[in-house]
């Protein structure tokens, strides 16, 4: 399962960033994000184990993904 940040979460994220900088990094941008999403795939985790479903959450470093330096656009 691939799991997004909580709704809103990635708006207030990108307005703490810009509160900060008119003109943020994109690789420090990329960074920020991906914290929303680790949390959301962590809450997951912890809900389905819970509940009898064994499960891990995971990285994309850690299973391996690659993608190009095309920050916030990655490929």
């Amino acid at each position: 399962v691939v799991v997004s940040a909580m709704a809103g979460e990635t708006d207030k994220l990108l307005t703490m960033a810009q509160e900060i900088s008119a003109h943020p990094e994109r690789r420090e941008i990329d960074m920020l994000l991906s914290s929303g999403e680790r949390i959301s795939s962590a809450l997951l985790t912890i809900a389905l184990n819970a509940h009898g479903c064994p499960a891990m959450s995971m990285t994309g470093r850690q299973i391996g993904l690659v993608t190009d330096n095309t920050h916030t656009r990655a490929r």
